[in-house]
């Protein structure tokens, strides 16, 4: 299973002892968008899927701050998993529509489908760090 073509690259980066290195906006116009669903992939298979109701760039650099300092639970294990390799954060800013009068952000709603496409279902999660939200 793919992500819709609508989800852009925006940044890479390789995890190497135990922090995030070789770091490259690739995308510096969505980088800065608030109201985004992302996921961070790795060989095209999806590893985690997010939001940022603030700024994006603000939520993967706070994310990746936390992976790189947090000693035990989900960041070490990320750690642990993703030691060499490289990790690509593809984001998809929707337009919000009107409805009675009001504008509403999509991105909570697409970020809750998207995990629950793409969550393992008949076996357990081999990746603890997956968004178990639902």
């Amino acid at each position: 299973m793919k992500l819709p073509a609508s989800f852009k690259p925006v940044y890479r980066y390789k995890m190497e002892d135990g922090k995030p290195r070789k770091r490259k906006l690739l995308d510096e116009a969505l980088w800065g968008q608030k109201g985004v669903v992302y996921a961070r992939v790795y060989r095209d298979r999806i590893v985690y899927i997010g939001k940022a109701d603030g700024r994006l760039c603000t939520r993967i650099l706070r994310h990746l701050n936390r992976i790189s300092k947090e000693t035990a639970g989900m960041a070490s294990q990320y750690r642990k998993w993703a030691k060499g390799k490289t990790i690509t954060i593809l984001a998809h800013r929707p337009e919000p529509v009107r409805r009675f009068g009001l504008q509403i952000e999509l991105h909570s709603g697409i970020e809750a489908a998207l995990i629950r496409k793409f969550k393992p279902r008949s076996m357990p999660c081999k990746q603890p760090w997956f968004v178990k939200r639902t």
